[in-house]
């Protein structure tokens, strides 16, 4: 392992001290020489921690404390997510954090019967305290996305309910309290499945409504 030019400096310092420090017993002195060889020997120590010989930082001094690992910031929407999910997620909603957006899902079989964007009255509840959360923390942009699965016809209808079916949810969500502004409407039909729809179970995971919230810009 190559040799700093100061480790250099210091081990030649070091043989020169040694050499007229701790040569041979001397009997003219009470301690025979022998303290001068101790105390370069503990200087030496010091100057090498102080160099930290072998590393590529000095050694952390005394009583300090290491600097502390930093954390990744926490979600605009952690309180929010929290309220969610105290009050919906047993009615079967989902509540899922992704990075800078909250993303509520409800299944479409719960709040529409088959081919209908006629919402269930016994849903209503849900959308009310989804709204009541909404009103309560007014940061946030609000996109009330429509899904469908393929299975249930071609790609104009499937879009077109989908469409139907959110703003059906977003009329419940702005008669509640929610400023319209804050409310973009999508209905993508059939698009970005969460499941296989080669199952009827996947088919109804894939029908669904996506409330995504965004932080205000």
């Amino acid at each position: 392992m190559k040799k700093s030019a100061p480790f250099t400096a210091v081990a030649a310092g070091f043989l020169t001290l040694t050499a007229c420090s701790s040569g041979s017993y001397d009997p003219t002195r009470p301690d025979g020489g022998r303290a001068a060889g101790s105390a370069v020997g503990s200087w030496f120590g010091e100057l090498l921690a102080v160099l930290h010989l072998g590393g590529d930082t000095a050694p952390t001094a005394a009583g300090t404390e290491p600097a502390a690992v930093p954390t990744a910031p926490a979600s605009p929407f952690d309180a929010q997510a929290k309220d969610l999910s105290r009050t919906l997620t047993a009615r079967g909603a989902t509540i899922t954090p992704s990075g800078e957006r909250l993303i509520v899902t409800l299944p479409a079989d719960q709040l529409f019967a088959p081919d209908s964007y006629d919402l269930r009255a016994t849903q209503k509840t849900n959308l009310l305290t989804l709204a009541g959360c909404l009103n309560r923390y007014p940061g946030s942009s609000v996109e009330v996305i429509g899904y469908s699965d393929a299975a249930s016809g071609d790609a104009t209808y499937t879009r077109k309910l989908s469409r139907q079916r959110a703003e059906a949810v977003a009329r419940e969500l702005t008669g509640a309290g929610v400023p319209p502004a804050r409310i973009r409407i999508l209905g993508r039909g059939a698009e970005n499945p969460v499941a296989s729809d080669n199952t009827a179970e996947g088919q109804a995971r894939n029908r669904r409504i996506e409330i995504v919230l965004r932080p205000m810009p």
